[in-house]
């Protein structure tokens, strides 16, 4: 069987013609930095590589290392060991270990500097943080995700738990650019729908 090597569907249900021209190169715009657990690689439902191929300008795919330090990371070009470019860690406040660096909306002084997504299943994704000790100096954004996720493509998950990609178009529409992620959306639906008849 051959698979598109964009969208990673089989060819017979590749929807890389009706992938929309997202722009979201901006000064303004808070670039993302996807740690990715290395099983992840390897499954066509990530949804972090649906997201590269849409705004590759805005996300940087990273393969986690339990002692990399966040400077070893993709900088976009940037030193982010500076202050003004220390990256936002996204995850939710109950299990974050520093209640006092969590806030619960866009904090001002965070204007573009990169957010760290955690881009696994949310049980490795709390190991991840746990073991990754440098996460736990950073801010962290706790963002209120809607109760239900559209994500049906893995079984066995955090009941209405979001996909990377929806916390991502999610933080986007917060952002004030609601038309690109709806535009987002709809891509990730066909993409699902696709995917099961692949």
């Amino acid at each position: 069987m051959t698979f598109c090597i964009s969208c990673r569907l089989t060819q017979s249900a590749c929807i890389c013609e009706f992938q929309p021209k997202i722009d979201l190169l901006s000064k303004a715009e808070n670039p993302f930095i996807l740690l990715t657990h290395e099983t992840e690689f390897h499954k066509r439902s990530n949804t972090g590589w649906l997201l590269k191929q849409l705004i590759p300008q805005q996300i940087c795919i990273e393969k986690w290392q339990r002692r990399q330090a966040v400077h070893q990371y993709c900088s976009f070009g940037q030193d982010i060991n500076q202050p003004h470019r220390r990256p936002i860690l996204l995850y939710p406040a109950a299990q974050a270990n520093h209640s006092e660096r969590v806030f619960d909306c866009f904090q001002d002084e965070w204007e573009g500097r990169p957010f760290i997504g955690i881009d696994a299943t949310w049980q490795l994704a709390g190991k991840m943080y746990r073991q990754s000790k440098w996460l736990h100096d950073l801010d962290v954004w706790s963002v209120a995700l809607p109760d239900i996720s559209l994500f049906t493509l893995r079984r066995g998950q955090k009941q209405g738990a979001c996909s990377t990609f929806e916390v991502v178009c999610h933080i986007l529409q917060q952002r004030g650019s609601a038309e690109v992620a709806s535009q987002m959306m709809q891509y990730f639906e066909l993409f699902q729908k696709q995917y099961g008849a692949s």
